[in-house]
């Protein structure tokens, strides 16, 4: 961090002059003459979902000393083949525009990302780049856990390169490693947990989400993580889908029942950029109260609406409803709401005993007011 403030107050010419003689990293580059040299473009991913950055370390890299840095500062052979993953990419110009790290703090590397970036369309010729399988994950669990979606990962993210430099960027047609290598079992369950999430939102998430989501979560795959990383990586996923089971959600509220047949208001809120047709799923408490087991409802994107549920009561006392709503496989959407209903009805015959007496009550006053009248009538003639 201490370096890349340093080096961000440093003017732009000087150091233009003094990384023309940087040497290009050793781990980077595989070459058997200067015109068969091969630089990679890769990192493990540094931005979570929301955008944010775990730490600097990114920037550390881009800086002329740093991996990547080097490899577009330094002397770039001519010849050279470039590697580069999409995700890498899009990180640095995530930076470029202005970034935050967790926790709210301002990242120290826009200028510094956008330098790079100007730098590296420099060097980078037509037909000399091709893409790396966007996250560069590992084939073998790719395809083991994700078999009809290896293309997919393959052929992702060609396109933003293209549309950066300005002349095609191929896709990947095969995976840097292929080989098995022992998954982490955090990173594993966290996977599996995450992706069989996205599957349940996946009517209501707009195209571009749906995609970002899928292959973020493929960056668990890579093979060269630590455990720091497979943890940051696993807590933001699950925070996320946590997040997904939100979005669809029950305002909470309590009910007083006074006749046998009523309609409570529920409200649904829908906070997705789409549309949704979902089921609400509902279990009494107690033989107090029925309520048909499902009812459908249709509900715009980002919108809450008003739904009334039918109630037949039994019998006067304390009950409640369950309620959840479920999508059209069964998968639930949102977390279930408990719902207080205090029952309050009186059972026919004491109905009619009740308004028999309040009858005879009425009547009785109304003799005795009567008998005054007729009194004081009596005393007024006598």
């Amino acid at each position: 961090m201490m370096k890349l403030k340093k080096f961000l107050k440093l003017t732009i010419l000087i150091p233009f002059l003094l990384i023309q003689f940087s040497p290009v990293s050793a781990a980077s580059i595989n070459s058997n003459n200067s015109t068969n040299t091969l630089l990679t473009i890769d990192q493990p991913p540094a931005q979570t979902l929301n955008g944010e950055f775990y730490d600097d370390h990114l920037a550390d890299e881009l800086l002329p000393s740093g991996s990547l840095g080097e490899l577009v500062f330094g002397k770039v052979p001519n010849g050279t083949t470039w590697k580069i993953n999409p995700e890498t990419f899009n990180e640095i110009f995530s930076m470029s525009n202005g970034y935050k790290l967790t926790g709210g703090r301002n990242g120290a590397g826009q200028e510094l990302a956008a330098q790079w970036l100007k730098k590296l369309k420099e060097v980078v010729k037509p037909d000399s780049v091709f893409a790396l399988p966007y996250g560069n994950p590992s084939g073998y669990w790719v395809n083991r856990l994700l078999t009809h979606d290896s293309n997919f990962v393959l052929n992702a993210g060609s396109q933003t390169l293209s549309k950066f430099f300005g002349f095609p960027v191929l896709p990947a047609n095969s995976f840097s490693s292929k080989n098995y290598f022992p998954l982490n079992k955090r990173g594993l369950t966290t996977f599996t947990y995450f992706n069989q999430t996205i599957k349940n939102f996946a009517l209501y998430l707009t195209n571009d989400q749906l995609t970002g989501l899928e292959l973020y979560s493929n960056t668990l795959l890579r093979n060269d993580l630590t455990q720091l990383q497979i943890t940051n990586i696993s807590a933001d996923i699950s925070n996320y889908a946590d997040q997904l089971q939100n979005e669809i959600y029950l305002s909470p509220a309590k009910f007083t029942v006074t006749s046998s047949n009523q309609k409570l208001p529920i409200t649904l809120v829908n906070t997705f950029q789409r549309n949704a047709k979902v089921k609400l799923f509902l279990i009494p408490v107690n033989r107090k109260i029925s309520t048909p087991s499902l009812l459908e409802v249709n509900i715009a994107a980002r919108s809450k609406i008003q739904t009334l549920i039918p109630v037949h009561s039994l019998t006067s006392g304390i009950s409640g409803i369950q309620i959840s709503a479920i999508g059209n496989n069964g998968q639930f959407l949102s977390r279930p709401v408990a719902y207080p209903v205090n029952v309050k009805i009186l059972n026919p015959i004491v109905t009619w005993i009740t308004t028999l007496a309040a009858i005879t009550l009425f009547v009785a006053v109304l003799i005795r007011n009567l008998r005054k009248f007729l009194n004081r009538k009596q005393k007024i003639n006598g």
